[in-house]
């Protein structure tokens, strides 16, 4: 039987002066936030910005892995307008 339960990605996103330059996607959130800790030694702080999103991948409403609040989400928005 096949399994019809969504799976979840976790996507790094590298923001460089207010353009996206790169998005790289994790099975897990570990990987993905030890990803993000990398991009941040690199960084210019006060022109660039990197966050982790949960994307689901499949059918809506089905995942199973573990949700991450829209705080994470919110403070991206808020570093990236800050710059």
């Amino acid at each position: 039987m096949a399994d019809n339960r969504s799976q979840c990605l976790w996507v790094v996103v590298l923001v460089q002066s207010g353009v996206p330059v790169s998005a790289d996607a994790y099975r897990d959130r570990g990987s993905a936030k030890k990803r993000e800790r990398l991009l941040w030694r690199d960084m210019d702080l006060n022109d660039d910005a990197v966050g982790v999103f949960q994307m689901k991948v499949g059918r809506p409403g089905s995942c199973v892995c573990d949700t991450a609040s829209g705080a994470e989400l919110d403070q991206f928005a808020a570093r990236s307008v800050e710059a």
